[in-house]
């Protein structure tokens, strides 16, 4: 009630994003993300606030809102732990490629983060296993130019992204 009251009288940045933190605790996901909403509207630099956001819509599997808030932290802070946690939204998502991307990112900004580095391998390891769709011209000239393959079957890869689907961290 204090908190609340306190919001009434001199809404700030740092009381809707306590009163966020107390509605998250209670189970209130609609209400906390009202109230991260609300203080980002009234500061949108703290990290913090797109960070607590979007473990909330990863909590609710909107990997989409949870992938675009760890965007808006990356670009306010581009840090190893950011990446990471984008590249987990988006490999939930079954975007292979932009997850194997972002778990690069964060193994070059931090080379002790083993969590990247594994879930990394762990894409690589499973891409290399998947043959190219032969229906795709990438996949045709990627079998003329290199013994690499560049393009998977992109059903094979959302099969795999729901296998994978697990984080590490």
């Amino acid at each position: 009630d204090d908190l609340n009251r306190a919001i009434s009288i001199e809404p700030s940045s740092e009381s809707h994003s306590l009163r966020a933190a107390v509605n998250l605790r209670l189970g209130n996901s609609a209400a906390t993300l009202e109230d991260y909403n609300k203080a980002i509207e009234l500061n949108p630099k703290p990290v913090s606030l797109y960070l607590s956001r979007g473990r909330v819509f990863y909590s609710k599997k909107d990997y989409a809102a949870a992938a675009a808030d760890y965007s808006q932290a990356i670009e306010i802070n581009p840090e190893s732990n950011l990446y990471f946690i984008r590249g987990d939204s988006y490999e939930k998502m079954g975007e292979i490629r932009k997850a194997v991307s972002d778990y690069q990112k964060a193994v070059e900004l931090d080379a002790n983060n083993e969590s990247a580095k594994n879930n990394l391998k762990r894409l690589q390891d499973e891409l290399a296993k998947l043959p190219p769709n032969p229906q795709t011209k990438e996949a045709t000239l990627a079998s003329e130019t290199s013994d690499t393959p560049s393009a998977v079957n992109v059903g094979s890869l959302n099969n795999l992204a729901v296998r994978l689907a697990t984080p590490v961290y």
